[in-house]
């Protein structure tokens, strides 16, 4: 049993090709100033358990649009990595129900090699979120270490069964934290090993104004 804390259907081309229905876990390692899921820090007792096959078999409803479409079922978070043996629970249960249906994983890699290996054979698009890869800018943001998710990469660059088709990788703008030029450098080390390279901007939260509780 798991803690998920949303199931979004219907993404439309934002999670690798196709309508995609992306599960967000809860918990994780970072601690990201502009994570878009915050929620996933909060206790995992508040969130629902659910067993694989009630994941899968809900997913399931959406099976058509995925087919028709090239899409796929995308665990993110939160990290799904931390839950590694759940994720291939899921993805055992998947094949059995949900034959060629490709399974996807949102992570920032922020775990350790054995569970990158757990999920290795069961998943088709790895889309990692790297941050940065100056080493300063990556902990002042994360409070993580860029070895850990560099080291993550570079085996599965050399493992992953789909090789560089199988890995997209996104470069953030961070305002306050990373400039175009750490950008830059991000992007030109990546190129020798990853094909799908995207530079997107985070958005920076608005300021609370003093007096108001929004």
């Amino acid at each position: 049993m798991s803690g998920i804390f949303s199931i979004s259907r219907f993404r439309m081309a934002t999670d690798g090709p196709g309508i995609s229905t992306l599960i967000g876990f809860s918990g994780c390692p970072l601690n990201c100033q502009y994570c878009p899921n915050p929620i996933c820090h909060t206790d995992r007792s508040q969130w629902p358990d659910y067993s694989a096959r009630e994941l899968i078999d809900f997913v399931r409803r959406d099976e058509l649009y995925m087919r028709m479409t090239g899409g796929g079922i995308v665990f993110g978070g939160g990290e799904p990595l931390g839950q590694e043996y759940f994720v291939k629970e899921c993805a055992l249960y998947s094949q059995k129900t949900l034959p060629d249906i490709p399974l996807r994983i949102e992570t920032s890699l922020q775990a350790s090699i054995k569970n990158v290996q757990e999920l290795l054979p069961y998943i088709s698009l790895w889309i990692i979120d790297i941050k940065d890869l100056n080493p300063d800018v990556y902990y002042r943001y994360t409070h993580g270490q860029m070895d850990l998710m560099w080291n993550n990469l570079m085996y599965l660059v050399q493992h992953a069964p789909y090789g560089q088709d199988s890995i997209w990788v996104r470069v953030p703008r961070i305002p306050g934290y990373n400039t175009n030029r750490d950008i830059q450098k991000s992007v030109r080390r990546l190129q020798p090993y990853v094909k799908h390279i995207e530079v997107f901007s985070y958005r920076k939260p608005p300021e609370k104004r003093e007096g108001t509780t929004e």
